[in-house]
């Protein structure tokens, strides 16, 4: 009985640290990097956490005639605080945002809209870039 409650609380351990390695990964500076929501994107050289929380995504499907070509917005926490970049013909849509010194741009969302299917949110990465601003 005991060997079975030690293999039970080992599993449980290890179950734990594989979720980490999935929510967690570092970055680079100026070099892209992708984000599925829920995850964390960190640095070694103290530049921003960044935390992907949602997806916004209203962009026109492919194979449509859109009106509108829509947008795409990212919600993120970037050390704590609430930020939200986009791609967007709105010019009121930014796909940059500044945050300690630091410039963030959103460069894509994807997997892009495709007609009579919608996306789960575990299938949306945004690719970003962080710099230090000059």
């Amino acid at each position: 009985m005991k060997k079975i409650w030690i293999f039970g609380l080992l599993a449980l351990m290890l179950a734990g640290c594989k979720k980490d390695a999935i929510d967690k990964l570092s970055y680079k500076m100026g070099e892209p990097f992708q984000l599925a929501i829920g995850q964390t994107a960190e640095n070694s050289a103290g530049a921003p956490t960044i935390v992907l929380k949602d997806i916004v995504d209203s962009r026109c499907p492919a194979e449509v005639d859109c009106f509108w070509a829509g947008e795409v917005k990212a919600v993120m926490e970037v050390n704590g605080v609430s930020l939200t970049l986009g791609l967007s013909p709105n010019p009121a849509v930014s796909a940059f945002g500044s945050m300690d010194g630091y410039m963030l741009q959103l460069r894509k969302v994807t997997p892009y809209p495709v007609t009579a299917n919608n996306i789960p949110p575990k299938d949306y990465r945004a690719e970003l870039i962080v710099v230090e601003e000059r």
